[in-house]
């Protein structure tokens, strides 16, 4: 059971880690990159660099970690 606890809880943390490196990600497609080819890119491909980067969304990470009895439960065919 001290197994089962230790995985719940690395889980847990690394779910709160992979969502501030989504955070992060999308903060530096959002703002940092759009400012930074602000005064590299004239014209038609500023607009253009501009209107892509603001398609792109906060990427939702997850975490590859499973309980090893869903995992054996879920994968027996």
């Amino acid at each position: 059971m001290a197994k089962v606890t230790k995985i719940r809880t690395l889980k847990q943390n690394s779910s709160a880690e992979m969502s501030e490196v989504g955070d992060a990600m999308y903060h530096q497609s959002a703002q940092v990159l759009p400012e930074a080819l602000a005064g590299a890119l004239q014209g038609k491909t500023a607009q253009a660099a501009k209107e892509y980067l603001a398609t792109i969304k906060r990427p939702e990470l997850e975490v590859p970690i499973r309980e090893v009895g869903r995992w054996v439960q879920s994968n027996k065919r």
